[in-house]
């Protein structure tokens, strides 16, 4: 995904201080035309993980990594 320089990084900052994620953008239903099930970005999550939320489900061990797809 191609963002301006800062953009990352004040979105990981946004998202963590307001206790929220980021989703993955390739599940996304705007990313593949389908409804489904929102993932966490898999570098956010790298970024967040001993923070709030993320935290705990690390913890208590109910993470789960999927691999998907390049970007198209």
């Amino acid at each position: 995904m191609k963002l301006d320089p800062g953009r990352k990084e004040s979105m990981e900052a946004g998202a963590i201080e307001g206790g929220g994620v980021i989703p993955c953008h390739q599940t996304i239903e705007a990313y593949h035309g389908e409804h489904g099930q929102e993932s966490v970005c898999r570098g956010f999550f790298d970024v967040a993980k001993h923070e709030g939320l993320l935290a705990v489900a690390e913890r208590l061990g109910i993470v789960e990594f999927t691999q998907i797809e390049e970007d198209k």
